[in-house]
């Protein structure tokens, strides 16, 4: 007996043999599947007309957008017939230069490009590239339909499509070109252009053979360029590649900073008008995502010798930006990094600057008097946590200049207990060994209930934990069938959800067993 599943390949089997008109092929609720399973029947029924109603329907908008079934549903199954292995669609395509032609018209016209249908070229252009990868690169290049591209980069799809011209093999001098074009584009005035031409050639890195025309002097100038433009997104997108390319080949393109590093830093110091409200209402200046991208790129070059000299007269200059962004906690990762930076490469000149321009004594200043007033409430500046990391780096550094110069402020003994006292905060909050009181930190929604679940609340000395030995006789906390502790992630929720109040009364026992994580767990399936 057939099953159900033959009967219908059966019956649509039938259906293509009626020799139904392409319409009612897509219509058909069964296409998709029998084109995935590559009915043999259509090995006849496809033909070259129809391989052209099939591009047409991927690359041409329909003349009613009101109508849904010619405008989504029609392109979508149509696109299948590109992606599914049938052989019969790609020979006729291939062996007839007109339909090539006819599925390149859709990026040979003149923008906008519907978007949608890009995503639907776009499967075709990787179906064909897999199919016969040589010749439909070969048809590409002889036709220019890779510079064609370039004018559609506003298309998420078509940028995927240069990225997989760029990073395939063979014709290098025309990916070469193409690579240039990119560059450029970069710095077109279209937002979304920018971006893409930002995308594609952060996806190169050294295992494609093009890579190293980006290390090339016209290119890396040009994009070095780039970043010193006047419009953000530019010098987002470029300072972007940059950064991408020193992450890669930093020695290779350190000579093309040479007698630059004052125009970056002219862009870190430039003060904008651009300002927003933090949650506390306060408002701030913005320092803006371009100027990190800058600022990064200052940190990964810190530790290029030849730079060294200029990097350290600017220091001074790019201190003074601590202080005129306190909220923004961007700005503090890259900047904290950029003075680690500086310390780790423990370049007499590096130390030289920084202890000129007091910045050991400006941090513990600030620390200080990290706590600000406003109309309502107080709160402390938003950068405390990476002033003080800072100040434990400068003491952790054991670098004999900065030691010295720290143990000559008249703050510094008075301030080494705060430090310690934030350190011991940290260490047990941050390292996750925090005792957790649920009642206290229940939200202020929950504040009614916690009023009148205030009598559940048992008085109990929290400052005087129960043993571990008086807990392990608290079966709740044990598996009832082999009765040892559970000591990993899930069943300590588990456990904690079961105790009773007496139980999480035990805080000293719950950090050492059953907050304390296993280290040798790698995996998060591990968790299941």
């Amino acid at each position: 007996m057939k099953s159900r599943k033959s009967i219908q390949a059966a019956q649509y089997s039938d259906f293509l043999k009626s020799n139904p008109s392409l319409d009612e092929v897509l219509k058909n609720d069964q296409t998709i599947d029998e084109v995935c399973c590559c009915n043999p029947e259509f090995s006849s029924y496809i033909t070259s007309e129809r391989v052209r109603e099939l591009i047409r329907y991927i690359t041409e908008e329909p003349l009613d957008p009101s109508n849904t079934t010619q405008a989504c549903k029609f392109p979508l199954v149509a696109s299948e017939f590109f992606t599914s292995d049938l052989p019969c669609l790609f020979k006729i395509l291939f062996q007839e230069p007109i339909l090539m032609r006819y599925l390149f018209s859709f990026i040979t016209r003149e923008p906008p490009i519907n978007l949608l249908l890009a995503g639907y070229f776009q499967k075709a252009f990787e179906s064909c590239l897999n199919y016969n990868t040589e010749e439909f690169l070969m048809i590409i290049f002889q036709e220019s339909f890779h510079i064609s591209m370039l004018k559609h980069l506003k298309s998420s799809s078509i940028a995927d499509i240069i990225y997989t011209i760029l990073s395939n093999k063979g014709y290098f001098d025309e990916r070469r070109i193409l690579l240039t074009e990119t560059v450029m584009l970069i710095g077109s005035t279209d937002l979304m252009s920018s971006y893409n031409a930002n995308f594609i050639l952060c996806r190169l890195n050294k295992d494609d053979d093009i890579y190293e025309e980006l290390l090339s002097k016209e290119v890396f100038e040009k994009l070095l360029d780039f970043v010193k433009r006047k419009e953000p997104y530019v010098v987002r997108n470029a300072g972007g590649v940059v950064k991408n390319i020193l992450n890669f080949s930093g020695e290779t393109v350190s000579d093309h900073f040479v007698k630059k590093i004052s125009g970056f830093i002219d862009i870190l110091c430039l003060d904008t008008d651009e300002k927003c409200i933090t949650q506390f209402g306060a408002e701030i200046k913005c320092f803006g995502e371009y100027r990190l991208v800058v600022l990064e790129i200052l940190v990964l070059i810190c530790n290029f010798p030849p730079l060294v000299s200029e990097v350290s007269k600017e220091i001074s200059r790019v201190i003074v930006l601590l202080d005129k962004y306190k909220w923004s906690s961007y700005f503090h990762h890259a900047f904290t990094g950029f003075i680690e930076a500086l310390v780790n490469n423990s370049s007499n000149e590096y130390v030289k600057a920084l202890l000129d321009a007091d910045f050991p004594q400006i941090l513990i200043e600030n620390a200080c008097s990290s706590v600000v007033q406003y109309k309502k409430f107080s709160t402390t500046n938003g950068y405390t946590g990476h002033i003080y990391k800072m100040i434990n780096l400068f003491v952790n550094s054991k670098i004999e200049a900065i030691t010295t110069s720290m143990n000559l402020m008249d703050v510094w003994m008075s301030f080494q207990k705060k430090l310690d006292d934030y350190n011991e905060i940290e260490s047990k909050n941050i390292g996750g060994k925090a005792n957790i009181n649920f009642f206290e930190n229940l939200s202020s929604e929950d504040s009614g209930e916690k009023a009148e679940e205030n009598d559940l609340i048992p008085d109990y000395p929290y400052t005087k934990p129960i043993t571990g030995k008086e807990l392990e006789e608290l079966t709740d906390l044990f598996d009832m069938e082999d009765k040892k502790p559970q000591k990993n992630p899930f069943m300590s929720t588990k456990c904690i959800t079961n105790a009773t109040l007496e139980e999480l009364a035990a805080n000293e026992y719950l950090d050492n067993v059953y907050w304390k994580f296993n280290v040798d767990t790698c995996h998060l399936d591990e968790l299941d």
